[in-house]
């Protein structure tokens, strides 16, 4: 049979192994500094994260192919940046996958060519949504701070380029996040 792909690995397990790929000092001091990370090959799809937790395996099939999950994506916003990285993700299908947008507006959004069923005015919707993993591109600290919050507790990474947020509170943010595992 093929061999089993990790998609997760806990320390302790990678430990147990031979050592080749990453080795037992740099193990061991990643699990006394509570560092997780990713393995890889070079030019390959697919990580192996090793950290906290145990053993978790990739679905593959008979030829050996990985069936990922698809990334399901979440936009808060769509000026400038948001779009830009909407536009981004058409590139990364199916990898990744938008679910909503919450915009102001939503004819100016139709009429630049986004998917009506993307859109939404209720950013709420997109937070409690689906979605895996939340952009935040809204560009002010307020309401975003709210939303930002509120998407960490639900246990979905998030993905800001918000100086402001970050610099006013991103400390409060990266202690929610790591208490959630995102």
């Amino acid at each position: 049979p093929r061999p089993r792909l990790y998609r997760s690995l806990g320390w302790d397990e990678a430990l147990g192994l031979d050592g080749r790929i990453v080795q037992h000092k740099a193990l061991r001091f990643a699990r006394s500094v509570g560092l997780g990370f990713e393995v890889a090959g070079l030019n390959r799809s697919g990580a192996t994260r090793v950290g906290p937790g145990s053993a978790t395996f990739e679905r593959t099939d008979d030829s050996g192919t990985r069936h990922a999950k698809t990334l399901r994506l979440g936009l808060l916003g769509l000026g400038t940046v948001g779009l830009g990285v909407l536009r981004g993700l058409e590139r990364l299908a199916p990898a990744i996958e938008p679910t909503h947008a919450a915009v102001r507006g939503i004819r100016k959004h139709l009429d630049a060519g986004v998917p009506s069923h993307l859109l939404t005015t209720d950013p709420w919707s997109v937070v409690q949504g689906e979605a895996d993993a939340i952009v935040e591109a809204i560009g002010t600290v307020t309401p975003a701070l709210v939303l930002v919050r509120a998407a960490l507790q639900a246990g979905k990474h998030v993905i800001t380029a918000n100086k402001a947020l970050i610099a006013e509170h991103g400390d409060e943010l990266e202690r929610l996040a790591a208490e959630q595992g995102v």
